[in-house]
């Protein structure tokens, strides 16, 4: 019986052909594109904290993810 299951899933199997796996990149910018977002509304929670003379903090906060999506991005 199992032999059987075997040879009916490797049919099943062949049948389908080869599996691109490289069709990922239209999921990887929508990822890309929720990391940026997710990013930018911290960003904007942060920003009344950063008002009140913690202007330096945040502009190094602010190259610093700069920087970081820079790297990511070339």
């Amino acid at each position: 019986m199992n032999n059987l299951l075997n040879t009916l899933y490797w049919n099943v199997w062949a049948q389908l052909g080869p599996l691109d796996a490289q069709e990922e990149e239209g999921a990887e910018a929508i990822e890309w594109i929720a990391m940026v977002a997710v990013i930018l509304i911290l960003l904007l929670a942060v920003q009344p904290i950063f008002q009140q003379g913690g202007t330096t903090i945040g502009g190094e906060i602010v190259s610093a993810i700069s920087t970081w999506i820079a790297k990511f991005a070339k």
